[in-house]
């Protein structure tokens, strides 16, 4: 009885059912007929207390964790280009450099070629002409711990990027769970991505850095304008064009952009046209 009583929910159903057909309830410290007052009283103030003993200890746990990232101790699976040291896995110790030089001047190497580009696209097919292949220690499975060497990808790439622990920094709360986002049925959604700076906590100076901190905001803030160009290229929300964001260039692959002329007058005259070289020759890439 002890476990229905944590959620109330399932709880004050089964007393009315018990009342009906005159079944009672026990538990360790005796019998109840949930038929009586007295005894409804009773079991109500006990539901109350076991729901409210599991929300104390539930937020005891949460501090207990917030207190320790805030030390800078509350430690995950390492990313790309890092290690645990032995006591890690104890609770204590903290991330090391890999010890792999190989690994070191590749995830060096990715930051040197990102500044280069200010392109992600561009920095992907870099590595792929080239056959240069990506650091991966797997987290779980018979070779944990292991290094292999994957194909890069996007998603690896950004991850990479976007992480201040290259840079120095210590976070906590880049990912959190938002209940209004939940979808019943499916446990993993709800999940929200702060940026570094939006963090419940930010240390800088805590790691074994590749780059300075000056470097990894100069990325964070080619990233943004990155994505407000991309805003520019999307497609126009008003306009007589039939193909926004689906017409894609011959040569490039990427979508075109849209213009208008004549705007001032009834009739407007429509071009698409590919601004991606431009782009590309002003990035450098």
């Amino acid at each position: 009885m002890s476990h229905l009583t944590r959620s109330c929910k399932d709880w004050h159903a089964l007393p009315e059912l018990c009342a009906i057909y005159r079944t009672l309830l026990a538990d360790a410290d005796g019998l109840y007929d949930p038929s009586d007052y007295n005894y409804r009283l009773l079991l109500g103030l006990k539901c109350r207390m076991s729901e409210a003993e599991l929300h104390i200890l539930k937020s005891r746990m949460q501090q207990g964790m917030w207190n320790k990232a805030e030390r800078g101790e509350a430690l995950d699976h390492p990313p790309i280009g890092y290690v645990r040291s032995a006591k890690a896995r104890d609770g204590a110790g903290d991330y090391l450099m890999d010890p792999d030089k190989q690994v070191q001047s590749v995830v060096r190497l990715i930051f040197e070629q990102f500044t280069r580009r200010w392109c992600v696209g561009g920095l992907l097919q870099w590595l792929g002409s080239d056959n240069i292949k990506l650091p991966v220690r797997p987290h779980f499975g018979t070779d944990r711990g292991e290094l292999e060497w994957r194909r890069p990808n996007r998603v690896t790439l950004l991850n990479l990027l976007h992480h201040p622990i290259y840079a120095g920094a210590y976070r906590w709360g880049y990912r959190e769970i938002d209940p209004r986002r939940k979808i019943p049925g499916r446990p993993t959604t709800g999940r929200t991505f702060n940026a570094h700076d939006k963090c419940r906590v930010l240390i800088r100076g805590r790691f074994p850095a590749d780059i300075t901190w000056d470097e990894f905001a100069g990325n964070q803030r080619k990233f943004e304008e990155n994505s407000n160009m991309s805003k520019m290229l999307s497609a126009p929300l008003h306009g007589p064009s039939t193909l926004p964001g689906i017409i894609v260039c011959g040569r490039c692959g990427y979508h075109m952009l849209v213009g208008y002329a004549n705007t001032g007058g009834e009739s407007k005259t429509l071009r698409y046209s590919c601004e991606r070289k431009a782009i590309r020759k002003a990035n450098g890439s």
